[in-house]
This record gives C-alpha cells, structure tokens and sequence, in this order.
C-alpha cells in the first residue's frame, strides 16, 4: 500500500537522524514518553488529469513533542533539521519522493511540521467482455 510505505520511508529518515527517540504513526498512545515524534497523515487529495491517470497528494503532520522536563530544548533545530531530512524519502521498494508544501510551526510547546508527497497513478478501467464469435455478411448494393 503506497500510504504505509511513505510512512515507512518518513519514519525510517527520522530515526536515522533521532535514533533514541520513539516515533509514532497515526494514533497517539497514552502515557507516551517525550522526546518524540508523530506521524499522522491529515489529508488525501486526488485529481484526475487524463483519462486513466491521476495525480495524488498525501498530506502529512509530523509532530515533534520535545521532553517537557527541557522545553527550552531547541525545537527548531529540529524543524531546520527535518527541513533536509524529509525533502527526498525512500519507499521500502527503493523508490524516492519529494516532499512538497513543506512549513512548520509550533504550538503550544509542539512543532508540527507540514509535507505533502504527491504522485502520478493509473487505474486501469474494467475492460468491457468482448463477443466471442461476430458473423458478417457483405455484399454489394444493387448487385444481383
């Protein structure tokens, strides 16, 4: 599935650069222990260009939760550092994807840094069943 392997890709660049911190997907688990990220995706937007292709945008919020014990921590060192970190991923297949729309902000003591990855799709139609046997008959007008 083309979503959990642009998670995997995210989480996979974030460790290698955070590799002591837990990172999250989707769901926040109660009683989680900060330093931390989350990754949640926000929004899927897709547009069909022409015919059987589409263009398809994921919209993502990766949540940085600093430790609360140390909130003068700099948080955006590390919206700078996931800045670098995210503008090319790689999928578990080896694929690569540019991070778009990138931009961060922070509130309430927690950086969310916005990106999207966008990509091209086919979906092939159902193809229509075609007749086993056609038989013609042809001739000429007015010949007799």
């Amino acid at each position: 599935m083309i979503l959990e392997d642009i998670i995997k890709g995210i989480n996979r660049i974030i460790k290698s650069e955070f590799p002591s911190m837990e990172i999250y997907a989707n769901e926040i688990q109660q009683g989680f222990k900060e330093p931390c990220f989350f990754i949640k995706m926000l929004k899927l937007d897709e547009k069909q260009i022409i015919g059987e292709r589409y263009f398809r945008r994921y919209f993502f919020d990766i949540r940085y939760h600093p430790d609360k014990h140390k909130k003068s921590q700099n948080i955006w060192g590390v919206a700078d550092k996931l800045q670098d970190l995210l503008e090319m991923i790689t999928t578990p297949e080896g694929h690569l994807m540019r991070g778009t729309d990138r931009n961060a902000a922070v509130e309430d003591d927690v950086l969310h840094y916005f990106i999207s990855y966008n990509m091209f799709v086919i979906k092939p139609k159902n193809q229509e069943e075609y007749m086993e046997h056609l038989q013609q008959k042809q001739g000429v007008k007015g010949s007799g």
